[in-house]
Protein backbone atom coordinates (compact mmCIF):
# COMPACT_ATOMS: atom_id res chain seq x y z
CA UNK A 1 0.00 0.00 0.00
CA UNK A 2 1.03 3.14 -1.15
CA UNK A 3 1.51 6.03 1.24
CA UNK A 4 0.30 9.40 0.65
CA UNK A 5 2.43 12.25 0.96
CA UNK A 6 2.33 16.10 -0.10
CA UNK A 7 5.52 16.97 -1.93
CA UNK A 8 5.77 20.78 -2.65
CA UNK A 9 8.60 21.28 -5.64
CA UNK A 10 10.47 23.97 -5.69
CA UNK A 11 12.27 23.47 -9.34
CA UNK A 12 12.64 25.12 -12.55
CA UNK A 13 12.90 21.79 -14.64
CA UNK A 14 9.92 19.53 -15.23
CA UNK A 15 11.84 16.41 -16.09
CA UNK A 16 14.30 16.61 -12.74
CA UNK A 17 10.61 17.06 -11.65
CA UNK A 18 9.40 13.71 -12.54
CA UNK A 19 12.43 12.17 -11.94
CA UNK A 20 11.75 12.91 -8.28
CA UNK A 21 8.16 12.31 -8.45
CA UNK A 22 9.02 8.50 -10.33
CA UNK A 23 11.34 7.88 -7.45
CA UNK A 24 9.19 8.35 -4.88
CA UNK A 25 6.65 6.13 -6.39
CA UNK A 26 9.22 3.18 -6.50
CA UNK A 27 9.84 3.84 -2.89
CA UNK A 28 6.32 3.07 -1.48
CA UNK A 29 5.27 6.70 -1.81
CA UNK A 30 1.77 8.10 -3.57
CA UNK A 31 2.70 11.87 -3.99
CA UNK A 32 0.19 14.80 -4.45
CA UNK A 33 2.42 17.73 -6.05
CA UNK A 34 2.38 20.86 -7.21
CA UNK A 35 5.76 22.38 -9.31
CA UNK A 36 6.83 25.83 -8.63
CA UNK A 37 9.86 28.45 -9.36
CA UNK A 38 9.19 31.92 -7.49
CA UNK A 39 9.10 32.94 -4.35
CA UNK A 40 5.63 34.06 -5.43
CA UNK A 41 4.01 30.66 -6.45
CA UNK A 42 5.75 29.34 -3.10
CA UNK A 43 3.84 31.77 -1.07
CA UNK A 44 0.75 30.84 -3.13
CA UNK A 45 1.65 27.36 -2.40
CA UNK A 46 2.04 27.46 1.28
CA UNK A 47 -0.97 29.59 2.13
CA UNK A 48 -3.30 26.92 -0.20
CA UNK A 49 -2.52 23.87 1.86
CA UNK A 50 -0.46 22.39 4.19
CA UNK A 51 2.82 20.46 2.90
CA UNK A 52 4.48 17.23 3.99
CA UNK A 53 7.58 18.17 2.56
CA UNK A 54 9.65 20.83 0.40
CA UNK A 55 12.20 19.65 -2.23
CA UNK A 56 14.25 22.29 -3.69
CA UNK A 57 16.48 22.82 -6.37
CA UNK A 58 18.99 24.94 -4.54
CA UNK A 59 19.42 27.40 -7.46
CA UNK A 60 17.16 28.68 -10.23
CA UNK A 61 16.28 31.76 -12.44
CA UNK A 62 14.31 33.41 -10.01
CA UNK A 63 14.64 32.21 -6.76
CA UNK A 64 17.18 29.86 -4.47
CA UNK A 65 16.58 27.70 -1.85
CA UNK A 66 18.94 30.02 0.51
CA UNK A 67 15.46 32.50 -0.30
CA UNK A 68 12.89 29.78 -0.02
CA UNK A 69 14.70 29.09 3.42
CA UNK A 70 13.99 32.15 4.69
CA UNK A 71 9.87 32.26 3.59
CA UNK A 72 9.88 29.04 5.87
CA UNK A 73 11.28 31.08 8.62
CA UNK A 74 9.40 33.82 8.48
CA UNK A 75 6.20 31.95 8.58
CA UNK A 76 7.14 29.88 11.69
CA UNK A 77 6.89 26.47 9.58
CA UNK A 78 8.31 23.05 10.59
CA UNK A 79 8.66 21.73 7.14
CA UNK A 80 11.52 19.14 6.62
CA UNK A 81 13.45 20.87 3.75
CA UNK A 82 15.43 18.71 1.57
CA UNK A 83 18.14 20.32 -1.02
CA UNK A 84 18.31 18.70 -4.61
CA UNK A 85 20.79 19.63 -6.89
CA UNK A 86 23.10 19.18 -9.29
CA UNK A 87 25.32 21.70 -8.65
CA UNK A 88 25.70 22.82 -5.01
CA UNK A 89 29.09 22.27 -2.99
CA UNK A 90 29.72 21.39 0.51
CA UNK A 91 30.07 24.49 1.47
CA UNK A 92 26.43 25.80 0.54
CA UNK A 93 25.00 22.93 1.56
CA UNK A 94 26.39 23.21 5.16
CA UNK A 95 25.43 26.87 4.92
CA UNK A 96 22.18 26.08 4.01
CA UNK A 97 21.60 23.04 6.94
CA UNK A 98 22.25 25.94 9.39
CA UNK A 99 19.71 28.19 8.02
CA UNK A 100 17.43 25.27 8.66
CA UNK A 101 17.74 21.95 5.39
CA UNK A 102 17.12 18.83 6.57
CA UNK A 103 19.19 17.30 4.54
CA UNK A 104 20.62 17.43 0.61
CA UNK A 105 21.10 15.24 -2.07
CA UNK A 106 22.43 15.27 -5.60
CA UNK A 107 20.16 14.97 -8.34
CA UNK A 108 22.52 12.02 -10.02
CA UNK A 109 21.85 10.09 -7.06
CA UNK A 110 18.23 9.78 -5.41
CA UNK A 111 18.50 6.41 -4.32
CA UNK A 112 18.50 7.58 -0.34
CA UNK A 113 15.71 9.94 -1.51
CA UNK A 114 12.85 7.81 -0.08
CA UNK A 115 14.78 6.71 3.64
CA UNK A 116 15.67 10.69 3.58
CA UNK A 117 11.84 11.40 3.22
CA UNK A 118 11.20 8.99 5.48
CA UNK A 119 13.64 9.63 8.67
CA UNK A 120 12.30 13.86 8.01
CA UNK A 121 8.61 12.99 8.15
CA UNK A 122 9.41 10.47 11.23
CA UNK A 123 11.98 13.72 12.65
CA UNK A 124 9.19 16.44 12.06
CA UNK A 125 6.09 14.31 13.73
CA UNK A 126 8.23 13.77 16.73
CA UNK A 127 8.99 17.56 17.14
CA UNK A 128 5.20 18.34 16.35
CA UNK A 129 4.43 15.40 19.44
CA UNK A 130 7.17 17.38 21.71
CA UNK A 131 5.87 20.65 21.32
CA UNK A 132 1.92 19.16 21.75
CA UNK A 133 3.61 17.96 25.19
CA UNK A 134 5.23 20.99 25.93
CA UNK A 135 2.49 22.95 25.31
CA UNK A 136 0.31 20.68 27.31
CA UNK A 137 2.91 20.41 30.02
CA UNK A 138 2.61 24.28 30.45
CA UNK A 139 -1.13 24.48 30.18
CA UNK A 140 -1.19 22.10 33.08
CA UNK A 141 1.49 23.68 35.12
CA UNK A 142 -0.41 27.25 34.42
CA UNK A 143 -3.57 25.74 35.43
CA UNK A 144 -1.95 24.03 38.74
CA UNK A 145 -0.05 27.04 38.98
CA UNK A 146 -3.03 29.37 38.85
CA UNK A 147 -5.16 26.72 41.29
CA UNK A 148 -1.98 27.19 43.85
CA UNK A 149 -2.24 31.08 43.99
CA UNK A 150 -5.76 31.04 44.25
CA UNK A 151 -5.86 28.32 47.08
CA UNK A 152 -7.73 29.69 50.10
CA UNK A 153 -5.64 28.19 52.23
CA UNK A 154 -2.14 29.52 52.72
CA UNK A 155 0.30 27.29 51.00
CA UNK A 156 4.44 27.45 50.87
CA UNK A 157 7.09 25.35 49.06
CA UNK A 158 10.50 25.33 50.23
CA UNK A 159 13.36 23.08 49.41
CA UNK A 160 14.02 20.61 52.47
CA UNK A 161 17.72 20.76 52.42
CA UNK A 162 18.20 24.55 52.29
CA UNK A 163 15.13 25.30 53.96
CA UNK A 164 14.88 28.37 51.39
CA UNK A 165 11.51 28.91 50.26
CA UNK A 166 10.51 28.97 46.56
CA UNK A 167 6.82 30.12 46.66
CA UNK A 168 4.16 31.21 48.14
CA UNK A 169 0.43 31.82 47.55
CA UNK A 170 -1.25 34.72 47.56
CA UNK A 171 -3.29 33.43 51.23
CA UNK A 172 0.42 32.73 52.58
CA UNK A 173 1.87 35.91 52.02
CA UNK A 174 -1.53 37.82 53.39
CA UNK A 175 -1.12 35.55 56.42
CA UNK A 176 2.55 36.01 57.36
CA UNK A 177 2.18 40.01 56.54
CA UNK A 178 5.56 39.55 53.31
CA UNK A 179 5.68 40.89 49.72
CA UNK A 180 6.54 37.64 47.46
CA UNK A 181 10.00 38.99 46.82
CA UNK A 182 10.86 39.54 50.64
CA UNK A 183 9.54 36.31 51.50
CA UNK A 184 11.07 34.42 49.30
CA UNK A 185 14.30 35.45 50.38
CA UNK A 186 13.76 33.72 53.79
CA UNK A 187 14.25 29.82 55.21
CA UNK A 188 11.55 28.15 57.29
CA UNK A 189 13.29 29.53 60.18
CA UNK A 190 12.17 33.20 60.01
CA UNK A 191 8.71 31.99 60.36
CA UNK A 192 8.24 29.61 62.96
CA UNK A 193 9.04 29.89 66.90
CA UNK A 194 9.75 26.38 67.55
CA UNK A 195 12.64 26.29 65.75
CA UNK A 196 14.07 22.88 67.17
CA UNK A 197 10.56 21.10 66.52
CA UNK A 198 10.60 22.48 63.33
CA UNK A 199 13.66 21.10 62.24
CA UNK A 200 12.96 17.66 63.49
CA UNK A 201 9.37 17.54 61.54
CA UNK A 202 11.38 18.25 58.44
CA UNK A 203 13.82 16.05 58.86
CA UNK A 204 11.05 13.63 59.75
CA UNK A 205 9.36 14.55 56.24
CA UNK A 206 12.49 14.50 53.96
CA UNK A 207 13.12 10.80 55.10
CA UNK A 208 9.93 9.39 54.68
CA UNK A 209 7.91 8.61 51.51
CA UNK A 210 6.82 11.11 49.32
CA UNK A 211 2.92 9.98 49.44
CA UNK A 212 2.96 10.57 53.43
CA UNK A 213 1.38 13.41 55.01
CA UNK A 214 2.18 15.07 57.98
CA UNK A 215 -0.31 17.36 60.13
CA UNK A 216 1.32 19.29 62.91
CA UNK A 217 0.52 22.19 65.02
CA UNK A 218 3.38 24.93 65.47
CA UNK A 219 3.62 28.22 66.67
CA UNK A 220 4.45 30.50 63.41
CA UNK A 221 5.70 34.44 63.62
CA UNK A 222 4.51 36.83 61.33
CA UNK A 223 6.88 39.60 59.30
CA UNK A 224 5.92 42.09 62.34
CA UNK A 225 6.66 39.73 65.10
CA UNK A 226 3.20 38.82 66.30
CA UNK A 227 2.92 35.18 67.06
CA UNK A 228 0.08 32.66 65.96
CA UNK A 229 -1.02 29.34 66.01
CA UNK A 230 -0.57 27.61 62.74
CA UNK A 231 -1.71 23.71 61.92
CA UNK A 232 0.25 22.75 59.11
CA UNK A 233 -0.40 19.76 56.57
CA UNK A 234 2.44 18.91 54.78
CA UNK A 235 3.97 16.53 52.30
CA UNK A 236 6.77 16.28 50.14
CA UNK A 237 7.89 15.47 46.38
CA UNK A 238 10.80 15.50 44.21
CA UNK A 239 11.77 18.08 41.32
CA UNK A 240 14.99 18.14 39.25
CA UNK A 241 16.42 16.13 41.71
CA UNK A 242 15.65 18.13 44.69
CA UNK A 243 13.43 17.29 47.60
CA UNK A 244 10.80 19.94 47.49
CA UNK A 245 8.16 19.90 51.17
CA UNK A 246 4.68 21.83 50.52
CA UNK A 247 2.86 23.08 53.50
CA UNK A 248 -0.98 24.41 53.64
CA UNK A 249 -1.22 26.15 56.55
CA UNK A 250 -4.18 26.87 58.89
CA UNK A 251 -4.53 30.04 61.23
CA UNK A 252 -6.29 27.69 64.25
CA UNK A 253 -5.37 30.67 66.90
CA UNK A 254 -8.82 31.69 67.57
CA UNK A 255 -9.82 28.08 67.86
CA UNK A 256 -6.95 27.14 70.71
CA UNK A 257 -7.97 29.77 72.83
CA UNK A 258 -11.32 28.58 72.22
CA UNK A 259 -10.43 24.98 73.56
CA UNK A 260 -8.39 26.98 76.42
CA UNK A 261 -11.62 28.34 77.33
CA UNK A 262 -13.21 24.87 77.09
CA UNK A 263 -10.48 23.83 79.16
CA UNK A 264 -11.09 26.33 81.87
CA UNK A 265 -14.93 26.63 81.95
CA UNK A 266 -14.76 22.65 82.57
CA UNK A 267 -12.10 22.60 84.87
CA UNK A 268 -14.99 25.45 86.86
CA UNK A 269 -17.69 23.44 86.08
CA UNK A 270 -15.66 20.03 87.79
CA UNK A 271 -14.47 21.86 90.57
CA UNK A 272 -17.39 23.60 91.62
CA UNK A 273 -19.07 23.23 95.08
CA UNK A 274 -22.56 22.82 93.26
CA UNK A 275 -23.83 19.96 91.72
CA UNK A 276 -24.35 20.13 88.12
CA UNK A 277 -26.94 18.33 85.72
CA UNK A 278 -27.47 18.99 81.63
CA UNK A 279 -30.44 17.02 81.14
CA UNK A 280 -32.81 16.29 77.88
CA UNK A 281 -35.47 18.10 79.01
CA UNK A 282 -37.95 15.46 76.74
CA UNK A 283 -37.41 12.05 78.58
CA UNK A 284 -35.06 13.24 81.85
CA UNK A 285 -32.19 11.75 80.37
CA UNK A 286 -29.58 12.67 82.09
CA UNK A 287 -26.58 13.46 79.49
CA UNK A 288 -23.87 15.22 82.02
CA UNK A 289 -22.98 15.28 85.25
CA UNK A 290 -19.60 16.70 86.97
CA UNK A 291 -18.04 15.80 89.72
CA UNK A 292 -19.39 17.04 92.39
CA UNK A 293 -23.22 15.19 91.33
CA UNK A 294 -21.38 12.21 91.20
CA UNK A 295 -19.73 12.82 95.24
CA UNK A 296 -22.94 13.79 96.64
CA UNK A 297 -24.67 11.19 95.22
CA UNK A 298 -22.43 8.29 95.15
CA UNK A 299 -22.75 7.08 92.05
CA UNK A 300 -19.77 7.57 89.21
CA UNK A 301 -20.43 9.94 86.24
CA UNK A 302 -20.79 7.13 84.19
CA UNK A 303 -23.69 5.47 86.08
CA UNK A 304 -25.39 9.03 86.26
CA UNK A 305 -24.83 8.86 82.60
CA UNK A 306 -27.56 5.54 81.89
CA UNK A 307 -29.77 7.58 84.17
CA UNK A 308 -33.37 9.60 84.82
CA UNK A 309 -33.97 12.50 86.95
CA UNK A 310 -36.78 9.99 87.69
CA UNK A 311 -34.14 7.90 89.15
CA UNK A 312 -32.73 11.06 91.46
CA UNK A 313 -35.43 12.55 92.77
CA UNK A 314 -38.75 10.55 94.63
CA UNK A 315 -40.52 13.49 93.94
CA UNK A 316 -40.59 13.33 90.08
CA UNK A 317 -42.21 9.77 90.07
CA UNK A 318 -43.71 10.08 87.21
CA UNK A 319 -43.89 11.30 83.55
CA UNK A 320 -46.39 13.77 84.00
CA UNK A 321 -44.78 15.44 86.86
CA UNK A 322 -41.53 15.98 84.79
CA UNK A 323 -43.28 17.19 81.91
CA UNK A 324 -45.49 20.01 84.24
CA UNK A 325 -42.50 20.69 85.55
CA UNK A 326 -40.64 21.62 81.67
CA UNK A 327 -43.72 23.18 80.66
CA UNK A 328 -43.69 25.42 83.72
CA UNK A 329 -39.76 26.41 83.06
CA UNK A 330 -40.94 27.48 79.50
CA UNK A 331 -43.00 29.87 80.37
CA UNK A 332 -40.94 31.65 83.15
CA UNK A 333 -37.44 30.98 81.72
CA UNK A 334 -36.22 29.58 85.02
CA UNK A 335 -36.82 27.95 88.12
CA UNK A 336 -35.48 27.44 91.45
CA UNK A 337 -37.11 25.07 93.78
CA UNK A 338 -36.59 23.01 96.72
CA UNK A 339 -36.15 18.80 96.09
CA UNK A 340 -34.86 16.11 97.51
CA UNK A 341 -32.45 13.65 95.90
CA UNK A 342 -31.53 9.85 96.51
CA UNK A 343 -28.27 8.35 96.62
CA UNK A 344 -27.18 5.19 95.66
CA UNK A 345 -27.34 3.35 98.96
CA UNK A 346 -31.32 4.76 99.06
CA UNK A 347 -30.45 7.91 101.53
CA UNK A 348 -32.05 10.82 100.44
CA UNK A 349 -31.07 14.51 101.47
CA UNK A 350 -32.69 18.12 100.39
CA UNK A 351 -31.45 20.01 97.98
CA UNK A 352 -32.40 23.83 96.29
CA UNK A 353 -32.26 23.51 92.33
CA UNK A 354 -32.04 26.30 90.15
CA UNK A 355 -32.95 24.88 86.44
CA UNK A 356 -32.93 26.91 83.18
CA UNK A 357 -33.41 25.41 79.44
CA UNK A 358 -31.13 26.41 76.99
CA UNK A 359 -31.33 25.90 73.18
CA UNK A 360 -28.31 24.71 70.92
CA UNK A 361 -28.20 24.01 67.26
CA UNK A 362 -31.98 23.40 67.37
CA UNK A 363 -32.06 21.19 70.35
CA UNK A 364 -33.24 22.37 74.28
CA UNK A 365 -31.12 21.27 77.13
CA UNK A 366 -31.91 21.77 80.82
CA UNK A 367 -29.01 22.74 83.01
CA UNK A 368 -29.63 22.05 86.58
CA UNK A 369 -27.39 23.52 89.70
CA UNK A 370 -28.14 21.52 92.55
CA UNK A 371 -26.95 22.49 95.95
CA UNK A 372 -27.03 20.45 99.28
CA UNK A 373 -28.71 22.39 101.65
CA UNK A 374 -29.18 19.85 104.81
CA UNK A 375 -27.15 22.73 106.85
CA UNK A 376 -29.79 24.73 106.01
CA UNK A 377 -32.53 23.03 106.66
CA UNK A 378 -30.96 21.99 110.24
CA UNK A 379 -30.60 25.70 111.20
CA UNK A 380 -34.08 26.50 110.14
CA UNK A 381 -35.29 23.49 112.22
CA UNK A 382 -33.34 24.76 115.34
CA UNK A 383 -34.61 28.47 114.71
CA UNK A 384 -38.29 27.06 114.57
CA UNK A 385 -37.59 24.71 117.55
CA UNK A 386 -36.52 27.47 119.55
CA UNK A 387 -39.23 29.86 118.91
CA UNK A 388 -41.97 27.02 119.82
Amino acid sequence: MLNDIRVLLLEDNEDDALLLINELRAGGFNPFYERVCDRQGMERMLDDRDWDIICSDYKMPQFNASDALKVIYKRGLDIPFIIISGTIGEEIAVDCMRKGAHDYLMKGSLTRLCSAIKRELADCQARKDRALAQNALRESENKYYQLFQNESSATILFDAETMQFIDANKAALMLFGYKKEDFLKLTVIAITDEKDKTLRTIKEISQNIEAARFIKERRLKKSNGSLFFGQINSGSFTSNGRKIIIGAIKDITIQREAEKQIVLLQNLIDNSNDAIFIINPIDSQIIYVNKQASSSLGYSQEELLTMKVTDLDPLVFNKTIWEETILKLRKTGSLVLEGTHKRKDNSTFPVEISSTLSLHDGKEYLIAITRDITERKYQEYLLRDSEE
